[in-house]
């Protein structure tokens, strides 16, 4: 459990964590009031030892592969991403958001993906004509 940016008590498991956003926040089982991570911190500027030990993990199991040659070793790779993954949403803020402020953001969340979509139908048509 994770502590609300609102009430500061633990009320936010690791699972809502993963999953919140600005357009999906978090509701806290203490106070009921919305958090999400920061999409800069879930996407874009990860943090930066996980992002590391990733890399270092997938280095060292493609050279144990090349030393001893076990396949196998390259199942290391998602699982190292797997346990960063985790530590790295662990170690985000959480920030606090109103039900009104996620659902104005959710709206324009989905006029972008009908905009994106509507573009990238009219370029493939184009293209097909």
């Amino acid at each position: 459990m994770f502590d609300c940016p609102h009430c500061h008590e633990k009320g936010i498991t690791l699972w809502e964590k993963m999953w919140s956003g600005s357009d999906t926040p978090a509701a806290c089982s203490n106070c009921n009031q919305l958090s999400y991570a920061h999409s800069k911190y879930r996407f874009g500027m990860r943090s930066a030892w996980p992002t590391l030990v990733t890399w270092f993990g997938a280095a060292i199991s493609i050279y144990v592969l090349y030393i001893t040659n076990i396949v196998d070793v390259l199942l290391l790779i998602p699982v190292i991403w797997v346990i960063c993954y985790i530590w790295e949403v662990v170690s985000l803020p959480l920030t606090p958001i109103t039900k009104s402020e996620s659902t104005q953001l959710r709206q324009y969340g989905n006029l972008f993906l009908a905009v994106l979509l509507l573009a990238v139908l009219g370029a493939w048509s184009v293209g097909h004509l």
